[in-house]
């Protein structure tokens, strides 16, 4: 019989709950029992979770005596932050929070700053050696389109934008001044599902073909046994000291690996294909905390996947507010 495991999940009205509770739910270590919390009672992922709450935001300042309120009154071994804003904070706060006996699997703060500020990370990229896209310091260096602008911060493909002409570009740039402006690059991308050990060695690294994108999130995607990525992937989070689950974008252009960033969190689209291909990361996190040293992940190569819109209904059930 398998040992039951209470895992803590938050914001779970973000993409990823729905991916991570069917992750967990697969697990053949583990019976996972899921609580899940949220600002909204619309969240989907309440739903899908065997236990609930409303809570309140992550910028509230009481939000962490929330959080071991939950975890003291449950019993909760295991706590997984799923929404970009609130990574920095729980692993700000992950000694005080483990002193209440609950683990996590969390980066450390000076990588989760790194690639967050995406000035920052295209500063360590090319003090690494890493190939990005080429970066323009003002509009009137341009002479080329289309170019590519996107946010210092940000998550979801929000405010990025493909620019093809010289006034689009002023528009833009003035809309949303202090973006990043790059050259655009027409070749294809893949996402990485990662996971780097205490050690910063690669656990899981899993790339897929972006074949289709919609909101910045794989619609139709699929998996490459690429040893040059997973390469350049490990080279990158060794240096970077990462620990705990990620999420890289690059091209592959003329063989070419051209970082477009790496995001310290789960990622919202396409983890169910790196789930299918036998690597549950969601797991792995929980099982790597407690101890075990799975080694690297193997994947199922050349496997496809067709994402879709499903449902779930409420008929008047009513959430503890915490």
């Amino acid at each position: 019989m398998k040992k039951i495991m209470r895992v803590l999940i938050t914001s779970a009205g973000v993409a990823t709950a729905g991916n991570v509770i069917s992750a967990l739910r697969k697990s053949s270590a583990y019976n996972y029992e899921i609580h899940a919390i949220d600002m909204s009672q619309y969240a989907a992922g309440l739903y899908l979770a065997d236990h609930s709450y409303i809570a309140p935001s992550s910028n509230d300042p009481g939000y962490i005596n929330k959080i071991e309120e939950i975890i003291s009154k449950h019993g909760i071994n295991f706590l997984i932050p799923l929404h970009s804003s609130e990574i920095e904070l729980f692993s700000k706060s992950k000694e005080r929070i483990e002193k209440t006996n609950v683990r996590m699997n969390i980066p450390p703060v000076k990588a989760i700053q790194t690639c967050n500020d995406k000035l920052q990370f295209i500063q360590f990229m090319r003090e690494n050696k890493f190939l990005i896209p080429v970066q323009f310091n003002n509009p009137s260096e341009i002479n080329k389109y289309p170019v590519f602008i996107k946010p210092v911060s940000g998550s979801s493909s929000s405010n990025s934008f493909k620019i093809c002409n010289k006034e689009d570009l002023e528009y833009y740039s003035k809309k949303y001044p202090g973006s990043i402006m790059q050259e655009f690059i027409d070749a294809p991308e893949y996402t990485i599902d990662g996971l780097a050990g205490m050690d910063s060695e690669l656990i899981a690294c899993v790339p897929r073909l972006r074949i289709k994108v919609k909101d910045g999130k794989t619609v139709v995607g699929k998996t490459e046994n690429n040893g040059s990525i997973i390469n350049e992937i490990r080279h990158a989070i060794k240096i970077l000291k990462y620990t705990g689950p990620f999420n890289a974008q690059i091209f592959l252009k003329d063989q070419n690996i051209i970082f477009i960033e790496i995001n310290p969190r789960l990622a919202a689209g396409g983890l169910p294909l790196s789930t299918e291909s036998g690597v549950n990361i969601p797991d792995l996190m929980v099982r790597i905390s407690f101890g075990e040293n799975p080694g690297f992940q193997e994947f199922e190569d050349n496997l496809v996947m067709i994402r879709y819109l499903t449902e779930t209904f409420s008929r008047g059930i009513e959430f503890e507010r915490i």
